[in-house]
């Protein structure tokens, strides 16, 4: 669904708003996160044709702190527009808002690694483990439990988890 290119961005943002208002299944974004979307497609957006490629989306994800490789790109707006060579700033914003959510949840795992290592050490070792296990998710773990439970994400056989290992220990217990 391709805009016409003499649309204003003021413009391709009402329609935007509009199309996602009555659907369920469509992205909804606050106006804020709209116009900030808008903006970097702008930025993006070379020749002014309300399009955007691969290339393009590289540098936006790369500045956002990712480091993804070509096939990640490719498989990314595959998943949004299939086939196309470039994207409008409808399937713009529904990448981002991806992206963006990811990194949200990075922010997020970090903030807990931090409240949860006790001692700033930059680890959490068996006993803010425990902690953690007994005081956030309000589980009753027995010793055992809770060695199996480092093991999973010690990767590094230390005793302790870094930053690294408690996000890969999070993700192989929610998956």
């Amino acid at each position: 669904m391709s805009e016409p290119t003499t649309m204003s961005p003021r413009s391709r943002r009402k329609m935007f708003l509009k199309k996602n208002s009555g659907s369920q299944n469509r992205l909804r974004l606050s106006t804020n996160t709209l116009k900030r979307y808008q903006g970097a497609f702008d930025v993006l957006d070379f020749d002014k044709d309300g399009k955007i490629n691969s290339n393009d989306i590289f540098e936006l994800l790369t500045s956002l702190g990712k480091d993804p490789t070509s096939e990640e790109i490719h498989s990314v707006i595959r998943s949004v527009v299939g086939d196309k060579e470039s994207i409008n700033f409808e399937d713009f914003a529904i990448i981002m808002n991806e992206q963006m959510s990811a990194v949200e949840q990075e922010e997020e795992l970090s903030l807990v690694f931090d409240t949860f290592d006790m001692d700033n050490d930059g680890f959490i070792n068996m006993d803010e483990l425990r902690f953690l296990l007994t005081t956030l998710l309000g589980e009753d773990v027995t010793e055992r439990e809770l060695r199996e439970t480092m093991e999973i994400g010690d990767r590094d056989s230390k005793g302790k988890l870094n930053l690294d290992d408690f996000k890969y220990l999070v993700g192989t217990v929610l998956n």
